[in-house]
């Protein structure tokens, strides 16, 4: 038994301080494209995938207390109250009972911080707002009565979305235009005079 908890110890002791250091290690399986719209960051140009009718869909996920990252922080907790428990002589029965609370507690624990981190940083999805008012570039030609796709940069990051033309007139590939309105992630655009 003493093994057991030595490998949750050091396996997940060890993913949960590495995910403490590194942060979001819980992306890495959270990289599932919702088919809204790519974005490029322009400092990085490492393209993600947001959701930005949703913006608070990726923050939930990462704060549900029975996350990834909260069953990380049980086990690393779990293993290390156990071992430390066995090894100073408390009994297997004891040992599992004390490596659950303090595993429960410290799963807890860290799932409220992490609630709390999220909320003191706000969500940087880009809102309604963000896109209203801005030139943008026409990537793909937008039909009269279609979609095309613009470039524009919302809050440091070069977007690729989908448009269509407020007057039904065609627009041609090139050519600036001006966001009117924004809709189920697609834009509304008129040419720029």
């Amino acid at each position: 038994m003493e093994n057991v908890y030595l490998w949750l110890m050091g396996i997940f002791g060890g993913l949960y301080v590495l995910s403490l250091i590194l942060g979001e290690f819980v992306h890495i399986f959270e990289g599932v494209d919702v088919g809204f719209h790519h974005v490029i960051d322009v400092f990085s140009g490492h393209p993600e995938i947001t959701a930005p009718e949703h913006p608070d869909t990726a923050d939930f996920q990462r704060s549900n207390p029975l996350s990834l990252r909260s069953l990380i922080a049980f086990l690393a907790f779990f293993g290390t109250i156990g071992y430390l428990s066995l090894t100073n002589g408390a009994t297997v029965l004891l040992s599992l009972i004390l490596s659950t609370l303090v595993g429960l507690t410290g799963a807890w624990v860290s799932w409220k911080l992490l609630v709390f981190l999220i909320r003191q940083s706000g969500s940087s999805a880009p809102s309604r707002d963000d896109y209203l008012a801005r030139s943008a570039y026409v990537s793909t030609p937008i039909p009269h009565d279609g979609t095309g796709t613009v470039h524009l940069i919302v809050r440091g990051k070069l977007e690729v979305l989908p448009a269509r033309t407020r007057n039904s007139k065609e627009i041609p590939r090139g050519t600036t235009v001006v966001v009117n309105e924004w809709e189920g992630g697609v834009l509304t655009v008129e040419p720029l005079d």
